[in-house]
């Protein structure tokens, strides 16, 4: 077999973009993960293959397929059943959209629809195609799963529901922490910490 390989767009090292991004190659669907940290006036970088974002289709019962875009890239499919990560073209620090269609056994396309940004916590109930589908943050990953949903007596009119749920997320590229005594004057402990997250969701 002859191997492909592919270049993705260039990686920024910036204070603005401490952290992972899913960067997708050029013409391929290798998805790769760079991890970008700074430190004493240096840039450390890492790669990874794979993605921190993922598609799960669980709709095996509706037998509903996906049909997903991230912006700039290729379209790929996500059949019943089956996990698929995905990244962007770029770096980026805004919104971060995804785009899809629900496809129907025959390849008819049930249902289009768009995640404004998939880094907040969403939930979308179609009741008419009976499923469901979510978007957050479990651990280091951010999942976007579609499932099969039971259609309750209240959904029967066939009106979808959605809604959002408030989340805070602080990110810091670098924390030093000093301890020092006041007489006579000297430091007692110094500690470092580096890519720190924290979260907090309702």
């Amino acid at each position: 077999a002859t191997a492909i390989a592919a270049w993705s767009e260039a990686v920024i090292c910036s204070d603005v973009f401490v952290g992972s991004v899913s960067l997708a190659s050029q013409g391929t669907d290798d998805v790769w993960s760079v991890d970008v940290a700074s430190a004493s006036g240096s840039w450390a970088m890492s790669f990874r293959r794979g993605s921190d974002f993922v598609v799960v289709n669980k709709a095996t019962v509706a037998n509903m397929a996906m049909a997903v875009q991230a912006k700039g890239c290729k379209l790929f499919s996500v059949a019943p059943g089956a996990e698929v990560p995905y990244g962007w073209r770029r770096q980026s620090t805004g919104p971060k959209s995804l785009h899809m269609s629900f496809l129907l056994p025959n390849g008819n396309v049930a249902k289009s629809f768009e995640i404004v940004d998939v880094q907040k916590t969403y939930y979308y109930k179609f009741p008419l195609l009976n499923i469901a589908l979510s978007c957050c943050r479990q651990k280091d990953r951010v999942i976007v799963e579609l499932v099969d949903h039971v259609v309750s007596s209240h959904e029967a009119a066939g009106k979808e529901c959605q809604g959002s749920r408030m989340k805070v997320e602080l990110k810091l590229g670098r924390l030093g922490l000093s301890l020092v005594q006041e007489k006579p004057t000297r430091e007692l402990l110094y500690m470092q910490m580096q890519l720190i997250r924290l979260e907090f969701a309702t």
